[in-house]
């Protein structure tokens, strides 16, 4: 048994034998897969043209962030100077919590205009950017805002984290039924150890919307993944996504990112 293995006084390095491959192997990733990791911050260009070979800026930047309290503490005065998040192009509050007499000059972002307000969440876009439709459903349990982009329809969204089983497969009927479906983006406060592939129901969902999660990582304080980024399977465009940590929520922020020129690719990172 494991009980009377040990080592001797008398063991030398010598005694231990590498399969040979496995030295071949770690010669080859030393000398040819010389990787560089590194942030990328909204701000930096992600994409490249493949033709040109140069760094491409042809691209849809989006972010969305539950502050759970707006204009509490010093939160909007944080967002204000958020660097990072004030390069997308368009931005979603969740969980704002903002009281019925706000006006929208209360939450004014410079550089951005409000698109729109619901109970709970303000959409943001750049003012350098072209108008678009959005559509609104919110009820009790979730709300969603669904942008008409030029690449197709991405749709924002907050889901309570009480919603009760029917209701949340009213919402995932609903995303469903949006023509031209690109990505869904926000708290779908589902913890991550429970999108396990033990959890039918997400999955089950995944498959049925055909959507992939584009990232794992815990995005909450309390140690869980509950913001997303779905994207369709077959969207063909190419996108980076991912997670930002900030001092002023208990949420990181989330982002997608999608190339719209063409020969545009994400490059080597």
């Amino acid at each position: 048994s494991l009980d009377n293995v040990y080592l001797m006084n008398s063991f030398k390095k010598e005694y231990v034998h590498c399969e040979t491959n496995v030295v071949k192997e770690y010669e080859r990733l030393a000398n040819k897969a010389n990787f560089q990791f590194r942030n990328t911050y909204l701000y930096d260009n992600c994409f490249v043209d493949a033709v040109s070979g140069m760094q491409s800026s042809e691209e849809v930047k989006m972010a969305y962030i539950n502050i759970n309290g707006l204009l509490k503490s010093n939160h909007f005065q944080c967002l204000q100077h958020d660097w990072n998040l004030l390069a997308s192009d368009i931005l979603v509050i969740a969980e704002t919590m903002l009281p019925e007499n706000t006006s929208d000059d209360d939450i004014r972002l410079n550089d951005f205009d409000l698109v729109q307000r619901v109970h709970g969440m303000v959409m943001y876009k750049k003012t350098s950017m072209s108008a678009f439709d959005v559509h609104i459903v919110e009820t009790p349990m979730y709300q969603i805002m669904t942008c008409d982009l030029p690449f197709g329809v991405v749709s924002f969204t907050y889901i309570h984290p009480t919603i009760n089983a029917a209701d949340r497969t009213d919402f995932f009927n609903h995303v469903k039924s949006i023509s031209s479906f690109v990505a869904l983006i926000g708290d779908l406060n589902i913890p991550w150890d429970q999108t396990m592939k033990t959890n039918r129901s997400f999955y089950e969902t995944c498959n049925e919307l055909c959507v992939v999660s584009t990232f794992h990582e815990v995005t909450h304080l309390k140690g869980n993944q509950l913001d997303y980024v779905l994207l369709k399977k077959d969207a063909g465009l190419p996108y980076l996504a991912g997670c930002f940590k900030n001092m002023y929520s208990d949420h990181k922020s989330v982002y997608l990112r999608i190339a719209t020129g063409e020969n545009i690719t994400t490059g080597s990172r």
